[in-house]
């Protein structure tokens, strides 16, 4: 007891060295115990920037992480109101399908595990989501044949104010086994003002692809006036509305 008790003039000055280095330690900073925390770090990847509405998006956010720690939370809004969230950023490699077209904004918000005040980072992805209507075999043609009535088939299809352009791809058939048809197609916005105005001639028996774009009008529903000047033709194909930055034809 007596001599673990005892502290000789030896161990007292070895005492005051070691607390002297440890005060200048303190104040120089250069001791760290732990206390300070890095922002995690949001990494998002997108493997397209354009499809059509009801095609998959895959968005993979596994690459994000916390310099000094773990994630606490991964958070994707695809921006049509959709919100997915991870607790763990390996699981954060996931696809979306966009139910309306548009340009969106996919936002990628990871927190680190610092408690009560977590660190945040946020990333970004642009994607431009177009619109595919179809033309479902419509038919034109002039009655009786080599008469003066022709009959339409339309097709409508919609563009909001943030569509750029509209792309139409339609193969136009020839019906008649005998005699040439001549199809006219011409689309309108929704204030009536013409936007295109193409004919095609199809000899008897075959068929022609034609495709051409344009810049969109006035925003809402627009008409594909397919019209009949001479014969009979059976029209498919689609309508593309674009909202990426396809430019159109001149």
């Amino acid at each position: 007891m007596t001599e673990n008790a005892t502290r000789t003039p030896q161990s007292k000055r070895w005492a005051l060295v070691l607390s002297g280095l440890l005060a200048a330690t303190l104040v120089s900073g250069c001791l760290d115990f732990g206390t300070g925390n890095s922002a995690p770090q949001a990494v998002l990847e997108a493997d397209k920037s354009t499809g059509e509405v009801g095609e998959t998006f895959r968005f993979d956010a596994t690459k994000s992480h916390d310099p000094d720690g773990n994630l606490s939370l991964v958070r994707l809004d695809f921006g049509d109101g959709t919100v997915k969230e991870f607790y763990n950023a390996s699981e954060a490699n996931v696809t979306h399908a966009y139910t309306d077209p548009g340009d969106f904004t996919v936002t990628l918000t990871v927190l680190d595990d610092a408690g009560d005040d977590p660190e945040a980072d946020s990333a970004e992805a642009e994607v431009s989501v177009n619109d595919k209507v179809p033309v479902s075999a419509q038919v034109a043609s002039v009655a009786p044949p080599g008469g003066t009535v022709s009959t339409f088939a339309n097709q409508t299809f919609n563009a909001t104010a943030e569509a750029n352009s509209f792309e139409v791809n339609l193969t136009v058939q020839n019906v008649l086994v005998v005699g040439e048809t001549q199809i006219s197609l011409r689309v309108v916005d929704a204030n009536g003002t013409e936007l295109a105005n193409e004919s095609v001639s199809i000899p008897a028996g075959g068929n022609k692809t034609v495709t051409f774009q344009r810049p969109v009008g006035e925003a809402g529903l627009h008409t594909l006036e397919i019209l009949a000047k001479q014969g009979s033709a059976r029209v498919t194909g689609d309508i593309v509305v674009r909202y990426d930055d396809a430019a159109p034809a001149a």
